[in-house]
Protein backbone atom coordinates (compact mmCIF):
# COMPACT_ATOMS: atom_id res chain seq x y z
CA UNK A 1 0.00 0.00 0.00
CA UNK A 2 1.19 3.50 -0.78
CA UNK A 3 1.21 6.18 1.91
CA UNK A 4 2.72 9.31 0.33
CA UNK A 5 -0.05 11.90 0.29
CA UNK A 6 1.52 15.19 -0.80
CA UNK A 7 2.46 15.46 -4.44
CA UNK A 8 5.82 16.94 -5.34
CA UNK A 9 5.62 19.77 -7.88
CA UNK A 10 8.09 19.99 -10.72
CA UNK A 11 8.71 23.73 -11.10
CA UNK A 12 9.97 23.26 -14.65
CA UNK A 13 6.57 21.89 -15.73
CA UNK A 14 4.48 24.54 -13.96
CA UNK A 15 3.17 27.42 -16.08
CA UNK A 16 4.79 30.82 -15.61
CA UNK A 17 3.57 32.23 -12.29
CA UNK A 18 3.19 35.80 -13.58
CA UNK A 19 3.03 36.10 -17.39
CA UNK A 20 3.12 39.90 -17.05
CA UNK A 21 6.78 39.72 -16.06
CA UNK A 22 7.75 38.34 -19.45
CA UNK A 23 6.50 41.22 -21.61
CA UNK A 24 5.65 43.85 -19.04
CA UNK A 25 1.91 43.46 -19.72
CA UNK A 26 -0.43 40.87 -18.33
CA UNK A 27 -1.75 38.49 -20.97
CA UNK A 28 -5.52 38.58 -21.61
CA UNK A 29 -5.40 34.78 -21.39
CA UNK A 30 -4.37 35.03 -17.72
CA UNK A 31 -8.04 35.36 -16.79
CA UNK A 32 -8.58 31.81 -18.04
CA UNK A 33 -5.42 30.25 -16.62
CA UNK A 34 -6.14 27.26 -14.38
CA UNK A 35 -3.97 25.43 -11.91
CA UNK A 36 -2.65 22.01 -12.76
CA UNK A 37 -4.85 19.07 -11.81
CA UNK A 38 -3.46 17.23 -8.80
CA UNK A 39 -4.84 13.72 -8.94
CA UNK A 40 -4.71 13.10 -5.19
CA UNK A 41 -6.92 16.11 -4.52
CA UNK A 42 -9.54 14.54 -6.79
CA UNK A 43 -9.28 10.90 -5.68
CA UNK A 44 -8.66 11.20 -1.94
CA UNK A 45 -11.20 12.75 0.43
CA UNK A 46 -9.73 11.42 3.69
CA UNK A 47 -5.94 10.93 3.39
CA UNK A 48 -5.53 9.21 6.77
CA UNK A 49 -8.07 6.52 5.93
CA UNK A 50 -7.20 6.05 2.25
CA UNK A 51 -5.26 3.03 1.04
CA UNK A 52 -4.31 1.74 -2.40
CA UNK A 53 -4.54 -1.79 -3.76
CA UNK A 54 -3.75 -3.32 -7.13
CA UNK A 55 -6.18 -5.93 -8.49
CA UNK A 56 -4.45 -9.26 -9.01
CA UNK A 57 -7.16 -11.01 -11.04
CA UNK A 58 -10.00 -10.48 -13.51
CA UNK A 59 -12.70 -11.76 -11.11
CA UNK A 60 -14.43 -8.37 -11.00
CA UNK A 61 -14.25 -7.67 -14.73
CA UNK A 62 -18.04 -7.07 -14.81
CA UNK A 63 -17.37 -3.94 -12.76
CA UNK A 64 -14.43 -2.76 -14.87
CA UNK A 65 -11.82 -4.09 -12.43
CA UNK A 66 -9.18 -6.20 -14.17
CA UNK A 67 -5.65 -7.27 -13.32
CA UNK A 68 -3.52 -4.19 -12.73
CA UNK A 69 -6.40 -1.87 -11.83
CA UNK A 70 -5.45 0.54 -9.04
CA UNK A 71 -8.13 0.63 -6.34
CA UNK A 72 -8.51 3.63 -4.03
CA UNK A 73 -10.03 2.40 -0.77
CA UNK A 74 -11.50 4.62 1.96
CA UNK A 75 -11.90 3.01 5.38
CA UNK A 76 -13.94 5.92 6.74
CA UNK A 77 -16.88 5.27 4.38
CA UNK A 78 -19.74 3.14 5.67
CA UNK A 79 -20.30 0.17 3.32
CA UNK A 80 -23.82 -0.21 1.95
CA UNK A 81 -25.57 -2.32 -0.65
CA UNK A 82 -24.25 -2.06 -4.21
CA UNK A 83 -20.81 -0.71 -3.23
CA UNK A 84 -17.56 -2.38 -4.21
CA UNK A 85 -15.66 -3.31 -1.04
CA UNK A 86 -12.38 -4.81 0.10
CA UNK A 87 -12.91 -7.80 2.39
CA UNK A 88 -10.53 -9.93 4.44
CA UNK A 89 -11.29 -13.66 4.31
CA UNK A 90 -9.03 -16.45 5.59
CA UNK A 91 -5.83 -14.45 5.16
CA UNK A 92 -6.72 -13.16 1.69
CA UNK A 93 -7.88 -9.77 0.38
CA UNK A 94 -11.00 -9.91 -1.79
CA UNK A 95 -12.63 -7.29 -3.99
CA UNK A 96 -16.37 -7.86 -4.16
CA UNK A 97 -19.69 -6.11 -4.53
CA UNK A 98 -21.69 -5.88 -1.31
CA UNK A 99 -25.33 -6.91 -1.64
CA UNK A 100 -27.82 -6.33 1.18
CA UNK A 101 -31.10 -8.20 1.43
CA UNK A 102 -33.40 -7.69 4.39
CA UNK A 103 -30.91 -7.87 7.31
CA UNK A 104 -28.30 -10.04 5.62
CA UNK A 105 -25.19 -9.04 3.68
CA UNK A 106 -23.61 -10.95 0.81
CA UNK A 107 -20.51 -10.62 -1.36
CA UNK A 108 -20.51 -11.32 -5.08
CA UNK A 109 -18.22 -11.06 -8.09
CA UNK A 110 -21.17 -10.27 -10.33
CA UNK A 111 -20.76 -13.45 -12.35
CA UNK A 112 -23.91 -15.56 -12.72
CA UNK A 113 -22.06 -18.83 -12.08
CA UNK A 114 -20.54 -17.59 -8.78
CA UNK A 115 -22.48 -18.04 -5.57
CA UNK A 116 -23.18 -15.25 -3.11
CA UNK A 117 -21.15 -15.54 0.09
CA UNK A 118 -22.92 -14.42 3.26
CA UNK A 119 -21.07 -12.00 5.53
CA UNK A 120 -21.50 -13.20 9.11
CA UNK A 121 -19.52 -14.48 12.09
CA UNK A 122 -19.47 -18.06 10.78
CA UNK A 123 -17.86 -17.20 7.43
CA UNK A 124 -15.23 -15.02 9.13
CA UNK A 125 -15.44 -12.30 6.47
CA UNK A 126 -14.48 -8.77 7.51
CA UNK A 127 -15.48 -5.79 5.36
CA UNK A 128 -12.27 -3.73 5.50
CA UNK A 129 -13.03 -0.69 3.33
CA UNK A 130 -15.01 0.81 0.44
CA UNK A 131 -13.56 1.22 -3.04
CA UNK A 132 -14.10 4.86 -4.00
CA UNK A 133 -12.19 4.87 -7.30
CA UNK A 134 -10.79 2.30 -9.68
CA UNK A 135 -8.12 3.45 -12.11
CA UNK A 136 -7.69 1.10 -15.06
CA UNK A 137 -4.75 1.07 -17.44
CA UNK A 138 -6.07 1.88 -20.91
CA UNK A 139 -3.33 0.36 -22.96
CA UNK A 140 -1.31 -2.76 -22.61
CA UNK A 141 2.32 -2.79 -23.59
CA UNK A 142 2.89 -5.57 -26.07
CA UNK A 143 6.33 -6.76 -26.97
CA UNK A 144 6.77 -8.14 -30.41
CA UNK A 145 9.61 -10.53 -30.97
CA UNK A 146 10.87 -11.15 -34.46
CA UNK A 147 11.07 -14.87 -35.19
CA UNK A 148 12.98 -14.82 -38.48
Amino acid sequence: MLRQIESVKDVELEPIADPGQVSGFQSPAADYQEDRLHILERLVSDPLNTFYFEAASDEMEQFGIKTGTLLVVDRSKKPSGGMIVIAWHHGEWLVRQLITHVKKKYLTTGKEEDEFVEVNAETGILIWGVVTWSCCPQMEVKKYVRTD
